[in-house]
């Protein structure tokens, strides 16, 4: 019963605390909306634009800052944060520039002979490094062999041939360290890519990059291309036979 009683009290408690606000707040809430203050809001949309301005001119800073440490990336990632807030010319070419920037740096040239087929660069590169590949040079081909309709045979990824690619072009491929144990499972080949002349080349596996030219086992060529290999690769070759630019 005295139990009983105390919890009567205290619901009584509770409504008359409830009772009391209500009626503080009635007036606070009978009140109409502040009418809007031109003037007011126009000082206000001019502090933030200057906000925003000191903040982009602090962003710029620190870019030139990060670059003159060294960070690359690191005025990259700010150049890209202060675009998107507002667009710039002058900030759009030097975010260029600095991309660009790794392929001026880190350079070498391979010399491609199409007779040897799939050629080892040396150079190990990773997905989401890019890598630009630039050839010029010429070769001749030599096909003697009968055909039947299922035209030329390819047995292995060693010796294939690109489908849907041109006869001839520059190709290029990863293929990731294989595991020495015996019976272990293999790591799977990246897909081959055209290249062409040139081409940007995202690897979509780690490992060696490979090059040849898009053609059947069976042809025989003459001749050799040079091909300048840039950006963001690891040299592995040794060091006799580096050569740079």
């Amino acid at each position: 019963m005295e139990k009983r009683s105390r919890l009567w009290f205290a619901s009584l408690l509770s409504l008359a605390a409830i009772g009391v606000w209500l009626c503080m707040a009635a007036p606070l809430l009978a009140q109409p909306p502040r009418p809007v203050n031109p003037a007011a809001v126009r000082g206000l949309d001019r502090e933030q634009a200057d906000a925003e301005s000191q903040y982009i001119q602090q962003l710029d800073d620190l870019a030139d800052r990060y670059e003159e440490a060294g960070a690359v990336d690191r005025a990259k990632d700010v150049l890209r944060k202060r675009l998107r807030l507002a667009k710039d010319d002058d900030a759009a070419d030097r975010l260029e520039g600095l991309e660009n920037l790794v392929f001026e740096q880190n350079k070498v040239e391979v010399t491609l002979n199409p007779a040897d087929g799939w050629m080892n660069t040396g150079l190990d590169v990773r997905p989401g490094e890019v890598v630009r590949i630039e050839a010029e040079g010429s070769y001749r081909v030599i096909f003697n062999q009968e055909l039947g309709p299922a035209g030329v045979k390819t047995e292995s990824i060693a010796s294939d041939f690109l489908p849907g690619a041109p006869l001839g072009t520059l190709v290029a491929n990863v293929f990731p360290p294989r595991n020495p144990k015996r019976g272990a499972k293999q790591p799977k080949y990246g897909d081959p890519q055209p290249v062409g002349e040139s081409a940007d080349v995202n690897p979509d596996v780690a490992g060696r990059l490979f090059l040849k030219v898009n053609l059947p086992p069976e042809v025989k060529a003459i001749g050799e291309l040079r091909v300048t290999i840039s950006g963001q690769f690891t040299d592995a070759r040794p060091p006799a036979m580096r050569r740079s630019r």
